[in-house]
């Protein structure tokens, strides 16, 4: 499947819907879902082989947003609003602990 940079820009922000659940087809958010057959940009596994990268000395998913970021040239802008992404981060909760887990 592939994106081009005028799908992006249409498809990028997050939309809701009339019902829940309701199928939302665009093909940007399944791209974001599925994945692509690009090559990672690190050659001979490390961190890239398990979906992660390091971006600004912080580990990041290698999918979602950033990688959209990366391939569309976005800089990172609050002004320019989210890009929709599959990923979730939720907050649990467990007695005198505070924690927060990606999924």
């Amino acid at each position: 499947m592939e994106i081009d940079a005028a799908l992006f820009a249409q498809q990028r922000r997050p939309k809701f819907g009339n019902a829940n659940p309701e199928r939302m087809r665009q093909a940007f958010w399944e791209w974001m879902v599925r994945g692509d057959d690009s090559e990672p940009t690190e050659r001979g596994g490390g961190l890239s082989s398990v979906g992660l990268m390091m971006r600004d000395g912080k580990l990041k998913s290698g999918f979602g947003p950033y990688r959209a970021r990366d391939l569309f040239k976005v800089q990172l802008n609050r002004e320019d609003g989210p890009i929709w992404t599959f990923e979730r981060v939720i907050r649990s909760r467990t007695a005198g602990t505070n924690a927060c887990i990606s999924l």
